[in-house]
């Protein structure tokens, strides 16, 4: 059989390998087949570590109607749930329902894996190959060749990496003592074998951790918990979705901010979120009510959920939407003040989570079971089983310790260290000074020194730094759709 389209081989197999997938097959429906390969190793596919089968107390943080797959089409998930008996839940105000992240891995899975189906039946060559590419080798003009740890060669027109996040880290050196959990996930199994009453220590507080506090509660666990951090900060509260569009801070404003030189300051930017703020009657002083760390958690949690959150149901639409290109623009000493000074507590408004959560932890925080401290400064195993953890001046011991310091941002995966290496060696990508590798804004092309790549393309976690948010499924879809607009308009194959 001919293939006149462009072969595309998509490197990794999760979740934005799948959204990559599912607007490949959406958005080809009128073009000549080609051909699709996704390599990666062996393990479940498509769900990534965002979407574990876990059980169903973990939610999305994100409401149902965010959730679709198909980029111009929110209906997509809905109607996938109303076919397998969610219909009464729909109907029962959706905007409020935050479904078990299994069940949106379950959709993932299912999405991506139709989306192959459907491209084999218009002709395409569709393949999963179980392996790691190790190497491209970038003509640039012509054909990549992709090599594998396994000695294959794999001939594309284009390559979209989408590695996935790197491993969690051990952050103070503990190893594995027997009441250390590293990895907390899945949930269900790692929360399994601690008794009700014991002293559960949890290293982070952030949305892992509050996975881990709300897998303990679905066990019924009756014992004091303890989440300690630098900062001590939990996330936001997801609140009501806003209609209110952009009217200042547009692509448009912020492209023009930023003129001939491509980035602007963030006194500048500032101004022009203070003009957003005004022209939906909100002030920058809201902004550093929810900037400052000093809030004490179980205040910040009760102001959230009673809605009296100013604008932050604002912020936590425009930030995803325009900040990404917003954050682009930005000069790159002030993207790294930005970081140092603000980030967990930026991170902490747009990564919220779901208000039945914040309930329950808000619960515990009143009733003293679990408590929220910041400052911590090291952890270390004692002789006897249990842990020391160090705040301040102060220590806590625990019976269990639990990482939830969460992934690692600006890491790459050990799997794909050495195809990483080989592209920077070979000045096929350039590395970002905030992580990552530097990519085009518009297309998510990989920056060269010899400008962007049009066969190169990287989507998720690996483009940390040049993006601030490179994770969650609107931002997924929304750059696989731009990558795959890019490839079909820049696609040099001769049929």
């Amino acid at each position: 059989m001919a293939f006149y389209g462009p072969s595309i081989t998509v490197i990794g197999g999760g979740a934005a390998a799948a959204c990559l997938v599912a607007t490949l097959e959406h958005r080809t429906r009128t073009v000549q087949p080609g051909a699709l390969r996704v390599i990666k190793a062996r393990g479940e596919t498509w769900r990534g570590v965002a979407f574990p089968s876990d059980g169903p107390m973990m939610l999305a943080n994100v409401p149902v109607q965010d959730m679709s797959l198909a980029a111009d089409d929110p209906e997509h998930l809905p109607r996938w749930l109303r076919a397998r008996g969610y219909g009464d839940r729909l109907d029962d105000r959706p905007e409020t329902w935050y479904p078990p992240r299994a069940l949106i891995g379950e959709y993932i899975t299912h999405t991506a894996d139709m989306a192959m189906e459907r491209l084999a039946e218009r002709g395409w060559l569709v393949e999963i190959v179980y392996d790691r590419v190790a190497s491209i080798d970038d003509a640039w003009t012509t054909r990549l060749a992709l090599r594998t740890e396994l000695g294959r060669s794999i001939p594309a027109d284009h390559a979209v990496l989408c590695v996935g996040a790197a491993e969690s880290t051990d952050p103070y050196s503990l190893g594995n003592p027997p009441h250390y959990i590293a990895e907390p996930y899945p949930l269900q199994v790692s929360a399994r074998p601690v008794p009700a009453e014991d002293r559960i220590g949890v290293l982070g507080s952030g949305l892992t951790a509050v996975d881990v506090v709300v897998a303990l509660h679905a066990q019924g666990h009756r014992g004091p918990i303890t989440l300690v951090s630098r900062n001590g900060v939990l996330p936001a509260v997801r609140q009501p979705k806003t209609e209110a569009t952009a009217s200042a801070l547009t692509i448009d404003r912020l492209e023009r901010l930023a003129g001939p030189g491509e980035s602007f300051g963030l006194d500048q930017l500032i101004a022009l979120v203070g003009e957003e703020l005004a022209a939906h009657g909100h002030h920058l002083s809201e902004v550093e009510k929810e900037l400052d760390l000093a809030e004490p958690p179980a205040e910040r949690l009760s102001r959230h959920l009673d809605g009296s959150g100013g604008a932050l149901p604002l912020l936590q639409k425009l930030i995803p939407e325009m900040g990404q290109d917003a954050w682009f623009l930005l000069r790159e000493r002030d993207k790294r003040h930005v970081l140092d000074y603000y980030g967990r507590a930026l991170f902490s408004l747009c990564c919220p989570m779901p208000p039945e959560n914040a309930a329950m932890v808000l619960e515990k925080l009143h009733s003293s079971q679990l408590a929220v401290l910041a400052g911590v400064k090291d952890a270390s195993a004692a002789s006897d089983g249990t842990f020391i953890l160090k705040i301040g001046k102060t220590t806590v011991t625990v019976d269990w310790l639990v990482n939830a310091i969460g992934l690692k941002r600006g890491r790459i995966p050990t799997g794909a260290q050495p195809l990483a290496q080989s592209l920077l060696d070979g000045q096929g990508a350039r590395a970002h000074p905030l992580g990552g590798f530097s990519v085009e804004r518009t297309t998510s092309r990989l920056l060269t020194p010899r400008g962007p790549n049009p066969r190169l393309h990287a989507l998720g976690d690996i483009t940390v730094g040049a993006y601030l948010f490179t994770f969650g499924v609107p931002v997924l879809v929304m750059r696989a759709d731009r990558i795959i607009r890019d490839i079909y308009r820049n696609d040099h194959v001769s049929a």
